[in-house]
């Protein structure tokens, strides 16, 4: 059902609001005023990211934020910075960083929406669930800041994933179906389906991807949350995107070894057993109506190893 729904175009996971983000007037986040210097800095961070050299992008966007102090820049380059260090696996720097945009976006309310977004991912990336849940509660106050795309889709699929993480498994679930339907209202802005296909699998990806690090794990939460970064990333990976599938397809296998890994305990795989086996059961269902034998043989045995466990 859901592998035929369509999207928007998300941006990648760090987002460069100079050439990506329609929601900011372009003339206040013009680089006219920044020096040659400043503006070959920029070029070579973009360069890195491209590289995955993440940690030497940021330090690069910690750099230009720090000359930037006070201008209107400042805050992409912070933003920017948050994301490289969290992409490098940074997550307690990417926090300072976001901490400190949101500090300085009193007058771009828009940044402070977005910020409050991604620090939210980095406070799963540290494990600090009731932390990030919090702050996507507080994007409440700015959703109409978000752009429509982000307000119908992306914030309520992890705020359902936040709710799933503290148990309030009823809300979570409303709000998956509310990031479904989302997604299916923004189809009609699409005529191309190359452009529908590709943009729903990178939707998908960012909706499912799991943030917390392996050494931050925080068993019940994750355990919990399983099936929502589960469907997510099926259904991108459904597309058969070159680039986002691909990608889909490598955190789906990240999330089934931190599954893993949070059912090491004895009493959590009792008390979760039947709850696991159901969402396995599920993902098996859907990869069977997609018809790829070699994603059904890929599935099983990624579910058959958890399988193993009980």
């Amino acid at each position: 059902m859901f592998s035929k729904l369509f999207l928007y175009p998300l941006f990648f996971s760090i987002i460069f609001f100079l050439t990506a983000c329609s929601s900011v007037k372009k003339n206040s986040l013009s680089t006219e005023n920044l020096t040659v210097r400043q503006i070959k800095k920029l070029d070579q961070a973009q360069e890195y990211i491209q590289q995955k050299k993440f940690k030497k992008a940021g330090e690069i966007y910690d750099a230009l934020a720090k000359d930037l102090r006070g201008k209107p820049l400042e805050v992409m380059m912070l933003f920017n910075g948050g994301s490289s260090h969290r992409e490098a696996g940074n997550c307690e720097i990417a926090v300072t960083r976001y901490r400190r945009l949101l500090d300085r976006s009193l007058k771009q309310i828009r940044f402070k929406a977005r910020g409050l977004l991604e620090i939210s991912f980095t406070y799963e990336c540290l494990g600090q669930t009731r932390l990030s849940f919090l702050s996507l509660k507080d994007i409440t106050a700015f959703r109409k800041y978000l752009s429509l795309e982000f307000q119908k889709t992306v914030y309520p699929a992890r705020l359902g994933i936040a709710y799933a993480a503290t148990e309030q498994l009823q809300k979570s679930l409303q709000y998956q179906t509310l990031a479904l339907n989302g997604v299916l209202q923004l189809k009609k802005q699409y005529t191309s389906e190359k452009d529908l296909s590709q943009n729903l699998s990178r939707l998908f990806y960012f909706m499912g991807r799991s943030y917390t690090s392996k050494s931050h794990l925080n068993p019940v939460p994750f355990i919990v949350s399983f099936p929502h970064h589960q469907l997510y990333l099926l259904q991108s990976i459904f597309l058969k995107d070159n680039v986002w599938s691909s990608r889909s397809e490598k955190e789906l296998t990240l999330i089934f070894e931190k599954l893993k890994m949070a059912l090491n305990s004895p009493v959590l795989r009792k008390k979760y057993k039947n709850f696991i086996l159901t969402a396995l059961k599920k993902g098996e269902i859907l990869s069977q109506n997609e018809a790829d034998s070699f994603f059904i043989v890929s599935y099983k045995t990624k579910a058959n190893k958890i399988k193993s466990l009980f």
